[in-house]
């Protein structure tokens, strides 16, 4: 035997359907800009922690030799590996480019600056803002003359 059809009243209108989609699209579309924001920041963090993680062995460095090391570029510098992971100084930053060591022997401070970095200036404003005080042009971390974004722990 067949089913009855269901009465119309019980049934949804072709206008409810696409008021509960259009209402779906924007609860989507405002949750997909909020997840890559929250991406972006989470890459962010993650850059300023690495950075200071490697102040922090630069510093133990300095301590036990009683100077920083001679700058080397993109290169972790000679007898750094006791301090900082290899592995980790050499992979690409999370926010893109490359971890370099401005040593105070070519450029008058010991700073950690980001090479090759393709971040667009707010994202490095936020790092700033994580690392310092927000501005890129002033304080510990800034954009230096050579183009790079620095985070400088020590100036003579």
């Amino acid at each position: 035997m067949p089913r009855p059809l269901p009465s119309p009243e019980s049934a949804f209108t072709l206008l409810e359907l696409l008021v509960v989609v259009a209402i779906n699209g924007i609860l989507a579309s405002i949750g997909i800009a909020q997840y890559g924001d929250f991406k972006k920041r989470a890459k962010i963090s993650r850059t300023a922690s690495e950075m200071r993680g490697f102040v922090a062995g630069f510093i133990a460095y300095s301590i036990d030799f009683e100077r920083l090391p001679p700058d080397s570029h993109r290169e972790l510098p000679t007898g750094m590996t006791d301090y900082i992971d290899q592995s980790l100084w050499d992979k690409e930053t999370p926010i893109g480019g490359y971890y370099n060591w401005e040593g105070p022997d070519s450029y008058g401070y010991g700073g950690i600056s980001l090479f090759d970095c393709p971040a667009p200036n707010e994202d490095l404003k936020i790092l700033d803002r994580m690392l310092d005080d927000g501005n890129l042009a002033v304080g510990r971390f800034r954009m230096e003359s050579n183009g790079r974004a620095t985070f400088i722990f020590e100036e003579e």
